[in-house]
């Protein structure tokens, strides 16, 4: 466990999401996970989340 940091990138229509979980380790942020897309009305639904 540890510090954990979650980038997102919205786009303005709220149609596309990238998003990637990163943990702080060695002094600097290391991806836990690949980054992963959603579209549509998933995308919508993360946007609403922020």
């Amino acid at each position: 466990m540890g510090n954990m940091k979650l980038q997102a990138c919205l786009s303005d229509d709220h149609q596309f999401v990238a998003t990637q979980l990163l943990a702080f380790k060695d002094f600097g942020y290391q991806p836990v996970t690949e980054m992963v897309t959603y579209t549509g009305k998933i995308a919508e639904a993360f946007a609403q989340l922020f």
